[in-house]
C-alpha cells in the first residue's frame, strides 16, 4: 500500500502548535491517496478488515487484505478532511474537515458524520470562531456521541480543550487537553494535555467517563510531546505516539500571519509508537523511526498497530513478535481500522 501526497508542503509549523491541529493545514498541502494493496505481507502478519483515511474532502477506504480500494464522497464536497473514525457499528464515518464560510476570512475545521457509503454530510459541531480547529473525533462505544478537541483561533497546546457533543445537542467542554480516546467499554476517556514547560501536550491522563477520577499515566516531560492515544479493543492497553526529541519544532517563528502559515510552520517533534497497560506503569517503544505527524490504529483483533506518517505506513504486532514493516509512503491525517 502506498499513500501519496497530491501536493507538497510550502512552509513548516511554528513551535508549540498541538499536532492535532497541524494535520488539517498538512492535508491542506498534502492531501492522502490510498494506492497499491498489502497482500504481499499477508503470510507475514495478515492484516485484515478496512483502514478510513481522510481524502481530499472525503475519506478513502481500503481492504487491508487485498488492497481494494474505493473512495468515500462526503457531500457537499468541499473542504480538506484531517481525521476520520468509524463509528461503532461501522455504518458512520465522523470526520473532521475543514472549510471556509463565506464569513471566515481564515476558515476553520468541523465534525461531520457521513453514511459509510457516502453522502450528506450532519454536522455533529462546527468551529465557532475564524480560525478555531476542531479535531481527532472518538466516538461513544453505543454511537450517542462524539469527542473531540477544538483548538481556539491563534491557540497553543495550553488552550486545547478536549470536547463532546451529543448527537443533536450542543458541544460541551469536558477537559483542558487533546487527543480523546474512548475505552471500548465506554467507561474511560484517556486524553493529552499540557502542563509541562515545553509548549507542547505531553501528559497523558486517563478518567472516568463522568470526569472523575483523574489519574497521569505518563507525567509530563517525560516525552517532548504525546499524541494519538488509542485504547487496544480490549482496553487494557494504550498506544500513543511519543516524541523524545524537538526536532524541526525547535525553529523559530516566522511571524507570519495566514492561519496556514502559523498551524504548519515548524513541523512538530518527530514520534514514534508507544505502548503501557492501561492501568500505569511504564511505556515500551516499538518502533524507532523518529517519523513526521505519525497518527495511529488498532487492528480489530488487537494484535496489530498501524502507523501513518509523514515518510511511510508501518505496521506491528503489539507484543513485538514480528519486526515492524513499511509497507509504503506515507501521508497525514487521522485514520482507524474496522
Amino acid at each position: 500500500m502506498v499513500f501519496q501526497r497530491a501536493g507538497e508542503r510550502l512552509v513548516k509549523r511554528r513551535p508549540g502548535l498541538p499536532r492535532p491541529f497541524a494535520t488539517f493545514a498538512a492535508a491542506f498541502l498534502a492531501l492522502l491517496v490510498l494506492a497499491q494493496p498489502v497482500h504481499g505481507d499477508e503470510s507475514a502478519f495478515g492484516p485484515i478488515g478496512t483502514l478510513v483515511a481522510p481524502h481530499s474532502s472525503g475519506v478513502q477506504l481500503t481492504d487491508l487484505a487485498t488492497g481494494a480500494q474505493s473512495l468515500v464522497a462526503v457531500i457537499p464536497p468541499v473542504g480538506i478532511s484531517g481525521h476520520a473514525a468509524w463509528s461503532p457499528d461501522d455504518s458512520q464515518i465522523a470526520l473532521s474537515r475543514f472549510g471556509r464560510a463565506p464569513s471566515d476570512r481564515a476558515g476553520g475545521s468541523d465534525i461531520l458524520v457521513v453514511p459509510e457509503s457516502g453522502g450528506e454530510a450532519t454536522p455533529i459541531a462546527e468551529h465557532d470562531a475564524d480560525g478555531a480547529l476542531l479535531g481527532a473525533p472518538a466516538w461513544m462505544p453505543d454511537g450517542s456521541g462524539l469527542f473531540f478537541d477544538h483548538l481556539p483561533p491563534n491557540g497553543m497546546a495550553a488552550d486545547t480543550r478536549v470536547m463532546y457533543a451529543a448527537l443533536g445537542a450542543n458541544p460541551r467542554v469536558i477537559a483542558n487537553g487533546g487527543w480523546p480516546a474512548v475505552s471500548p467499554d465506554g467507561r474511560y476517556l484517556a486524553y493529552v494535555r499540557a502542563t509541562g514547560s515545553n509548549g507542547f501536550l505531553d501528559e497523558l491522563v486517563i478518567m472516568a467517563i463522568d470526569g472523575t477520577g483523574s489519574r497521569v499515566l505518563v507525567p509530563a516531560e517525560r516525552f517532548v510531546q504525546i499524541d494519538s492515544p488509542r485504547f487496544s479493543p480490549d482496553g487494557s492497553e494504550i498506544a500513543f505516539v511519543g516524541s523524545l526529541t524537538r526536532g524541526e519544532a525547535g525553529a523559530p517563528a516566522l511571524g507570519l500571519s495566514d492561519v496556514f502559515a502559523k498551524s504548519v510552520m515548524a513541523h512538530g517533534p518527530p514520534g514514534d509508537i508507544w505502548l503501557m497497560s492501561a492501568y500505569g506503569g511504564s511505556p515500551r517503544q516499538l518502533t524507532a523511526y523518529e517519523e513526521d505527524e505519525p497518527t495511529l490504529a488498532w487492528s480489530p483483533n488487537g494484535i496489530w498497530i498501524i502507523m501513518l506518517a509523514g515518510g511511510g505506513l508501518y505496521l506491528v504486532t503489539h507484543d513485538g513478535s514480528q519486526p515492524p514493516r513499511r509497507l509504503g509512503n506515507g501521508g497525514f491525517g487521522g485514520i482507524d481500522w474496522r
